[in-house]
């Protein structure tokens, strides 16, 4: 858990060099919200650069943390300014989603970002 805690830890303070390195260089990203596959970590540093085009200030705020065998699962509360709109979380809702992770000798080997538990499930190959 201390790799999780840390993630976000990073992820938040915008520290993208410290928390990429959390990762394993093969570590596959699965956004399953958004129909996307990202392989490697130079693919998921791409990934955070793009979202960072559209959401200033992203922050991936953990609600809940749960374990299923050897998956994390993370409920998140997305907040940041939309660029283009101006909105914050203050004038609309933060965005929830479920983070699943999988960790391997202390580094992120696969992540999915979901819109429910189950599908975090489904993701990684098991049946709710």
């Amino acid at each position: 858990m201390d790799t999780v805690h840390a993630f976000y830890d990073l992820y938040n303070r915008g520290d993208l060099d410290a928390a990429i390195e959390l990762f394993t260089p093969d570590a596959r990203l699965e956004n399953r919200v958004l129909g996307q596959t990202y392989e490697g970590v130079a693919a998921i540093r791409g990934f955070w650069d793009e979202f960072a085009e559209i959401v200033e200030d992203a922050q991936a705020v953990p609600k809940a943390l749960s374990t299923d065998g050897d998956l994390v699962l993370v409920d998140i509360e997305l907040r940041g300014r939309m660029r283009h709109t101006g909105f914050t979380e203050e004038t609309m809702s933060a965005y929830e989603v479920v983070h699943g992770l999988r960790v391997e000798n202390d580094k992120v080997a696969w992540w999915a970002i979901c819109s429910t538990h189950a599908e975090v499930l489904r993701a990684a190959g098991r049946h709710e």
